[in-house]
């Protein structure tokens, strides 16, 4: 399992430039020290993650059947994030963050308040109403360990956000995961990238995990976990019919 932290993120420093189109460079270099010549990972990206390997797959498109055996989107969006995601409260009223006012709101770098008064914030942005209070609280120290200007930086990075050639340079088989839930990145965003996906024959699985928000992976690990175990499974029955001896998977980290 290789992990690696995006920029700004964790023990990576933000560097000079941020950029959706960097994401799809990081992952390319991280790719190439990595994975040896001749094998292929699992790529899995979840939220800005996914965004990455969409990225990524734009930018690389000759890459994507020598690199990647399988992968597997999560709670990402490909275009409209900005039209679509509900995180603000009664941002219905508004048409969601369509308006430039509510789009100012998102890049403005505020530090993340205390745990104890930011608990429900958390829930309602990240997670589910039946979140358990461990994931709760897990997600919102991985939110504050992203200093607030590099919060500000990517989310002005993804205003505008359009990856729609990258889901249709995926030219492996790739599942796709969602939570009912999610209002960061809803099910809509998802459903798009599988229908693209289904369009060009390379949609392996759509999955939609009910009572489930944005961080599926903490919600819901066991069924998070099956869909990840079958794509693997999948893909080393695939690299065993090439031949492939070794396996790795790709995980890019971030907030």
């Amino acid at each position: 399992m290789i992990a690696f932290d995006q920029r700004g993120h964790g023990r990576s420093d933000a560097g000079g430039t941020v950029s959706v189109e960097q994401l799809g460079r990081d992952l390319q270099a991280v790719l190439e020290a990595t994975v040896p010549d001749g094998d292929r990972a699992c790529l899995v990206g979840h939220s800005m993650g996914g965004m990455t390997v969409m990225s990524w797959a734009a930018l690389f498109p000759g890459e994507v059947p020598k690199r990647a055996a399988a992968v597997l989107l999560a709670n990402t969006a490909a275009k409209r994030l900005a039209a679509e995601t509900e995180i603000l409260p009664f941002a219905e009223r508004f048409g969601y963050v369509r308006h430039p006012a509510l789009q100012a709101l998102i890049g403005i770098p505020a530090p993340a308040p205390p745990a104890r008064l930011s608990r429900g914030v958390v829930r309602r942005l990240a997670l589910s109403p039946q979140a358990p209070d461990d994931a709760v609280l897990f997600t919102h120290q991985v939110i504050a360990s992203c200093p607030p200007m590099v919060r500000s930086r990517w989310a002005r990075a993804f205003n505008g956000l359009d990856l729609t050639a990258g889901v249709r340079n995926l030219s492996v088989p790739t599942t796709v995961l969602a939570g009912r839930m999610d209002r960061l990145t809803p099910v809509s965003t998802s459903m798009r990238i599988a229908e693209i996906l289904a369009e060009t024959g390379h949609l392996e699985r759509s999955v939609v995990l009910d009572g489930v928000g944005h961080c599926a992976n903490l919600e819901a690990v066991e069924e998070f976990n099956a869909v990840l175990d079958g794509m693997v499974a999948a893909a080393a029955e695939g690299q065993r019919n090439r031949g492939k001896r070794r396996r790795f998977g790709v995980l890019p980290r971030s907030t």
